[in-house]
């Protein structure tokens, strides 16, 4: 889940990308995750969940903010309905 959906290659739609929103750094929000190596994922879940609705994962605010006319988001809108970092964030909740 780490590099499909918050760390993407491309940083223009990254969280934790060169803008910094959500780096535990220099982050402007309460979704601040660590990226300095090694990552730490059990942080980082601990952080997210805060922004998870696990019986209604597509009203999750870590997806409904970076997705395009859902929720308002200061980083903008980074992805449209039905995109990769959509199905991949809506999968992640499908794992057993």
């Amino acid at each position: 889940m780490w590099p499909e959906f918050f760390a993407p290659g491309d940083a223009a739609v990254s969280c934790v990308g060169a803008n910094a929103c959500h780096r535990v750094e220099d982050g402007r929000s309460a979704l601040r995750l660590e990226t300095g190596e090694p990552i730490n994922h059990t942080r980082n879940y601990d952080v997210v969940t805060r922004f998870l609705n696990c019986g209604a994962p597509e009203a999750s605010s870590a997806l409904t903010k970076p997705l395009d006319g859902v929720d308002p988001h200061g980083g903008g809108e980074l992805f449209q309905p039905g995109s990769g970092p959509e199905v991949t964030f809506l999968e992640w909740f499908a794992l057993e």
